[in-house]
């Protein structure tokens, strides 16, 4: 395939690209010369390059909402989307932490719920974990992904207490779900919450908007 057909190829956003086309399209981007041309290929790629690193993943949607949140009567509720089988699950937090932490849920809040959602989703895939094969975690809560990302490190330090010396909110979960993410095949990726629908050519962008509205919508079921 010549430079000119190739070109052709990554201006046409409709196509679904093959790996190949695909693999083509960025050793183009890399031999470019033309700084101005590679800037606009690259920029149509992106979305390719993610699918190429996602294409062997098993995506998994997660969310997690509350009620009245912080107050006595709150109500909290998970919601899970899984990609390829179009499973949808929708459970509430108190149900799965006596599943999966066997305890009750005393202070129902949008956070443990969240958290909670993760925890379920990795559950379920626990067999497909430990037989190394990748799963990719999407949540919209920069909260759960800090925390166990970023975060934990200090605490684990400080003896599971904050800066200020106070315990950990919702330790007990956040080291459940340590237990997985440590693994290199376990990843969790931030979306965007509530976001406007995406235009229909952007297939990638489509996925995760569709993915993360569906468990928002099965979180919310647990909160009337």
């Amino acid at each position: 395939m010549s430079s000119k057909e190739t070109l052709t190829i990554v201006y046409d956003k409709n196509n679904e690209y093959s790996l190949s086309e695909i693999n083509q399209i960025i050793k183009l981007v890399n031999n470019s010369q033309t700084l101005k041309l590679k800037k606009n290929i690259i920029e149509i790629v992106n979305d390719d390059e993610k699918q190429i690193h996602e294409s062997e993943a098993t995506i998994v949607y997660t969310d997690g909402a509350c009620s009245s949140n912080g107050k006595s009567n709150a109500k909290a509720g998970i919601g899970i989307y899984i990609e390829e089988t179009k499973q949808e699950i929708s459970k509430s937090v108190n149900e799965v932490s006596m599943e999966l932490l066997n305890e009750p849920v005393e202070k129902p809040s949008n956070n443990i719920a969240e958290l909670l959602a993760i925890l379920q989703a990795l559950n379920i895939f626990q067999n497909q974990i430990q037989n190394k094969e990748k799963i990719i975690i999407k949540t919209d809560s920069m909260y759960s992904i800090n925390s166990v990302t970023k975060w934990y490190k200090n605490w684990q330090k400080n003896g599971w207490k904050t800066a200020q010396g106070k315990d950990v909110l919702n330790k007990n979960i956040i080291k459940k779900i340590l237990e997985y993410t440590k693994l290199k095949n376990v990843e969790l990726k931030y979306v965007k919450a509530h976001a406007e629908q995406p235009e229909a050519k952007n297939l990638f962008l489509k996925k995760e908007w569709f993915g993360n509205m569906k468990a928002d919508q099965l979180a919310k079921k647990q909160t009337n």
